[in-house]
Order: C-alpha cells, then structure tokens, then sequence
C-alpha cells in the first residue's frame, strides 16, 4: 500500500510538470498574440514629463522607426535615457517621443505612455503608435532579436486595437525621410505578412491553403477505404507544405459533414468525417477552418428544410422556386448561427468560413427584403434600382454582421472569414455581397476571392481588385483554381508567384483537394513553386529561433519525463 501511494503521488509531479511545461512550450508556437515582456519606465528610470501630455482619441496606426543612433552602443537604458533627455532638452517635447523602443538584443522599452498621443511623425501623431529600433539600420540590417520582438509587440498591438494592417507603416511613408533606414524598411513587407496572419488570419507570412469537400464520388464511403485516401490526402498537403485547411461541413444541397442535430448527415457517411479530418490536422499541425454554404439550400431546387419553408425562398424572373434562402429571413439566420454553434462546442476548430453568402445570379424575388424595402420607401424595387441593389447589400451585410457577433461572443479568437466572388463591384452589384465593405468595416477577419482563371490577364484583375477592395484593411488570400482543365502548369506558376511577389496578398488557397490527389503534374508545379518561395525574414544573425526553442522544450519534456520514470522505478525496488 505505502508503494502504491508513493508512486500515485510522483506520478502526480510528473503530470503536473508535464502540463507546466507544455503550456510554457505551446504558446511559443500558436494561439493569438500576448503582450511580451515590457521594461517599464521605472525600470529604465525615465524622467517625468516636463508638460501635461494630451490623450489619444483612438488607435488606427503603427509607425516604425530606428533612432538613428550608433549601432555599437551596448548600454540601451542608457541610450532610452539620452533620446529622452534630448526630445525634451533639445526639441522642447514633453517627453520622449517614441511609445516603445527596441534593442538589438529584442528587449522592449516604455517610451512615452501609450494612451498619450506621441511626437514621432509631424502632423500624423494622433490615433499613430511609435516604435523605434535602437541604432541605425540605413547602415545595416537589424538583429534577428529586435525584429521578433517587433514583430510580436506589432502583432500584440494590432490585435488589442484593431489597427487594420496597411496602416502598419514606416517613417518614410509619411515624409522624406531615411528613417527607419532602408534595411529595416525593406522588412516591413515580411513583417506585416507575419502580423497578419497572427491576428486575422492564417499561416507563417504566406498562408497555403486548400478547400476540401468530400460530397464527389472520388471519397468511398467504405470508412477504411475512406481513412486511407484520407491518410494518403494529408500526406500530399503535407508534402505541398499547405499550413491550413478549409473543411466543407454544409453542402449546398443542405447535408452535413460532421455529427449533427440540425441537418442531415451525408447519405455517403454512417460516420463522423469531421472528427477525422480534425484529428489529421492536429497530427500533421494544419489548422483547421470548417466552411459553411450559408444561403444555398439545395441549390437548384429546394431541399426538404427550404420547402417546408417557402415563404423564404427565392425565386427567379418566371417565379420559379430556387434552392436558395432570402438573406432577410431572421429564422434561417438563426438556423446558420445554430449550426455554428453547434459546431464550436462539439469541435475544436480554428475557423469558420462562410461559403454561398451571396444571392445566386438567377434570383429576381426577394420575398421577405422586397416586402421590408416597400415598406421603407414605399417604392417597388424596379422604381429606383440604386436604392435596391443597396438595400439588399445591406441585409446581407447586416446577416453576416450577426454571424460574426455570434461567433466572437462565443470564442473572440475564432477566425471568421468568407469565400468571395472575385470582382467585389459585381459581387456586390449583381450578387448582394459587399465584401469591400465586410473588409474595410472588419466584419470579418480575412477573405478568400474565388479568383479562378486561366488567364493571366483576368488572374492579375482579380488580384488588383482585391488589394483595391481590402485597401489595407484585413487580409486577401487567392484562390487559384487548380480544378480548371485549361489551368496549365506555367499558368499555375505565374498565379502563385504573383500572389506572392504582391505583398498586399497574404496567401493563396488551392481549390480543390481531389484534384491535387488525381493530378501529379500540377501537385509537381505547386511543390517546386511554393519550396522557393522566401517567407522567412532572412538577417545576418540566422534564422528565427522560435522552432529551437519549442524543439529545445520538447526535449526537455522528454528528459524530465524519463527522469520521473526512472525515479519511481527506482523507488519500487528499493521498497521491495
């Protein structure tokens, strides 16, 4: 009994430092940005302001700068001290101008206080958040330390203040200027890709992704058969160096993907294939979005949900019933936000994306929208079109609105994001789907543009209307369409380089995965492309020591694990 009680209790340390060690470890390698350690100013022993310091209204910008100062100095207390000393001796400023100051050795600084507005950037200080990099890096490039440290501090900011990503700029942005000096200009690019897909959106920089649906007859509903393609499916994206997956778990015709109490499962599944798919994501480390097909509700013809509920279904101009939902009807957007639900409780997912969210190109009555929008300006829609296309735009956005406070009420860092028609004026237009304005208003975190095309002059439209729409604001990912019989492989190359190469694009996303399974040219042209690509942000120091250190926690885990192990052993032949 005493050998018994003695093992359970060093059983118990071990556990106990094992779940220590892994939330020490973790956190170096995922989950939303923390604020990092911050040398405060009475640490530094910074003076007091020397007048009454005026109050930031809000927050809606970073600039980056370097001090301009020697980069053999090593005392940077020191040198925090000396800015300080010279802004209000020398420049009359109250304080220091700089919020945040960075040393080569990654360690950050208070400067002045956040909430007051700074002295950094001539007429552009209000709602703009300074931070500078000790030395001068028109002379150099920076320490690999400084720039993970910038990099996190950015991405720490921007997420408590929603500061919309184009508006992380440099000094020289504003005014002619060497500042912050042109090595440390140069890495702003790669730095804003890294804060953005820390805070919006997904992947290291360059996010790779796939949609996946599993309704073809290519996936055997045979679960052992099924398992292996699936096994066989994560070796590829995993050999591609694909980082995320957007997982169908509603179909346009309404059937479910996943153990449901809403909808019908897939009739080609007496299985729970979400489970499955979620768990090879955590194996093979992709995460994992689950996509939803909002307002189609069988498509062509209405499922069986849509016609016991005909009163919100559209139809076209010879009234024909369609298979899809009035984007106006408060019921079925309480079914959507249900399915959410339902899915965020049962599955733990990094996403949610919203497929259909649009009105389909045959739709001609609205029932519930056109009812409300007579009733509003006691007009029919064919009276004043431009208030109409308008109206509707705003009823979806208004839908998609509630999706995302939903979402976010329930986990804030869930990622929410839509698959998009390429050409935003159309798609809002024709289709009811403002997506300009879900990026600008941050309605959603990031979008997908279903920009498809063979040719390279309709790819590259795509592209420049997407950085106009987002104007900055959140992130644009390309969906480059791998499914086309006439997307060659030079084409396929041109569309991920110049994804790449525009550094207003955060990634791109493949559509679809049974093709990249059947098509070994294509998987061979997007392997080759994407392995040299540059992500990283290459310095003079090496590569960035994120990985080591989460490798290095790994292996201590192990070693203490082994030690515990041993430990009781022992213990147990001593007792004998």
């Amino acid at each position: 009994m005493l050998e018994n009680i003695k093992i359970k209790i060093n059983i118990q340390k071990c556990i106990i430092i094992l779940l220590l060690l892994f939330l020490i470890v973790i956190p170096m390698s995922f989950g939303v940005p923390t604020q990092p350690k911050i040398i405060s100013r009475n640490e530094w022993k910074a003076n007091n302001p020397i007048c009454t310091l005026e109050k930031q209204p809000y927050f809606n910008m970073i600039t980056i700068h370097h001090t301009a100062t020697s980069n053999t100095q090593s005392d940077s207390e020191n040198i925090v001290r000396s800015i300080q000393k010279f802004h209000q001796k020398e420049r009359k400023w109250c304080d220091i101008g700089y919020h945040f100051l960075i040393d080569k050795n990654g360690k950050i600084y208070e400067g002045r206080p956040l909430w007051a507005i700074g002295a950094h950037v001539a007429k552009h200080n209000i709602g703009n958040i300074g931070i500078a990099l000790i030395g001068n890096y028109e002379e150099t490039m920076p320490s690999n330390k400084s720039i993970e440290a910038l990099t996190d501090l950015v991405a720490w900011l921007a997420y408590n203040y929603n500061i919309p990503i184009g508006n992380i700029k440099g000094h020289k942005d504003f005014s002619n200027t060497l500042c912050p000096g042109k090595h440390l200009y140069s890495l702003l690019p790669k730095i804003k890709r890294k804060v953005a897909s820390t805070v919006y959106g997904f992947g290291n920089g360059f996010g790779k992704a796939v949609w996946w649906g599993i309704y073809s007859d290519y996936w055997s509903s045979n679960k052992s058969v099924w398992e292996k393609q699936i096994r066989e499916a994560f070796n590829v994206l995993k050999e591609l160096g694909i980082d995320t997956v957007f997982f169908m778990v509603k179909d346009p015709w309404g059937y479910a993907y996943y153990n449901s109490s809403i909808l019908p499962l897939s009739n080609k599944y007496d299985w729970d294939p979400l489970k499955y798919i979620i768990k090879y994501c955590r194996e093979y480390n992709i995460s994992i979005h689950v996509y939803i097909n909002v307002l189609a509700e069988g498509d062509s013809e209405p499922n069986d949900y849509l016609k016991s509920n005909l009163d919100i279904a559209l139809r076209d101009q010879n009234d024909k019933i369609l298979g899809w939902v009035d984007p106006s009807s408060e019921k079925h957007l309480k079914r959507i936000i249900s399915i959410i639900r339902e899915i965020l409780e049962k599955y733990n997912v990094d996403g949610i994306q919203l497929d259909r969210i649009r009105l389909p190109g045959n739709a001609h009555i609205l029932p519930i929208t056109e009812k409300e929008f007579r009733e509003e300006y006691g007009l029919a829609p064919s009276q004043d079109w431009k208030k109409w296309i308008d109206f509707k735009a705003d009823k979806l956005t208004t839908f998609v609105k509630k999706i995302r406070e939903a979402i976010k009420e329930f986990n804030p860092d869930i990622r929410f994001s839509a698959a998009v028609i390429p050409n935003s004026l159309r798609a809002k237009t024709v289709l009811a789907q403002d997506w300009q304005k879900w990026l600008r208003k941050g309605i959603l975190d990031f979008v997908a543009v279903m920009s498809y095309s063979s040719s390279e002059i309709g790819f590259e439209n795509y592209l420049n209307d997407a950085v106009e729409a987002s104007n900055g604001t959140r992130p644009v990912y390309l969906g480059i369409g791998v499914f086309m019989s006439d997307m060659d492989s030079d084409m396929l190359k041109k569309e991920i380089i110049k994804s790449f190469e525009n550094v207003d694009i955060y990634g791109v996303v493949f559509f679809n995965v049974d093709t990249l399974l059947k098509d070994k040219v294509k998987r061979a042209v997007i392997k080759e492309t994407l392995s040299k690509l540059n992500y990283d942000i290459e310095l003079s120091e090496g590569k960035n020591n994120t990985l080591l250190y989460f490798v290095g926690g790994g292996i201590l885990l192990l070693v203490l694990t082994l030690l515990f192990l041993l430990k009781i052993t022992v213990f147990r032949k001593k007792e004998k």
